[in-house]
């Protein structure tokens, strides 16, 4: 992890908003939302045409259970997964065997690193300039998939269930509020070609990859 000032550490750690954990709810709408999360992810994951021996890097892993599914869906896939949290990190290497976990600043590019596919899902809400992030991974790969809440979607159902009212539904950490044209209009700015997009509710999530890059 590269050195921050206090600024640049305080934002990069900003609270996250998975206060309970939605992967292992067993609210059968929490599930059913979920569920088709990863159908949605799972078609993407195909998309990218990465198979055994492929190398994939999470960026802003949390505890882990993206990076597990991608283990499981693709037999022999090789996996790196970063988070800013040291907390997070450890869980992800106590619960999860196999793959790579580390922690490290999604600003910070991995010099010498190459990928065959980055996925960075559910972060990019979480910071102050989600742009620079993505040009940094940018830097250690062509192909991506990014996923970010569905605005104002997600706000409303949060408030719908009676979460954090106060803040009109905003999640706690969620210091950007992407619609599909502005996260679209994101990806553009920073030279990337949206191949396939899915909506899968509450999220927008799409397979990218570097413009002119085949």
């Amino acid at each position: 992890m590269g050195i921050m000032g206090k600024k640049e550490y305080k934002e990069a750690c900003q609270p996250e908003g998975n206060y309970f954990d939605k992967y292992g709810s067993n609210n059968p709408i929490v599930k059913r939302l979920m569920k088709g999360y990863f159908d949605s992810f799972g078609k993407l994951l195909s998309e990218s045409g990465i198979s055994r021996g492929g190398y994939i890097l999470e960026a802003g892993c949390g505890e882990g259970h993206v990076a597990a599914f991608m283990q499981k869906k693709v037999e022999g896939v090789l996996i790196d997964a970063f988070d800013i949290s040291e907390k997070v990190i450890r869980e992800a290497e106590e619960e999860y065997s196999g793959i790579h976990f580390f922690v490290h600043n999604i600003y910070d590019a991995q010099e010498g690193k190459k990928y065959g596919l980055i996925v960075c899902s559910e972060v990019l809400e979480h910071m102050e300039r989600p742009q620079d992030a993505v040009r940094s991974l940018m830097k250690s790969g062509e192909k991506f998939i990014f996923s970010v809440p569905h605005e104002p979607v997600w706000r409303i159902m949060n408030m719908a269930r009676g979460k954090y009212i106060r803040n009109f539904g905003n999640t706690p950490g969620h210091i950007q509020h992407f619609t599909k044209k502005s996260f679209y209009r994101m990806l553009m700015e920073c030279e990337l070609e949206v191949i396939r997009y899915e909506e899968p509710l509450p999220w927008l999530m799409v397979y990218c990859r570097k413009i002119n890059e085949s």
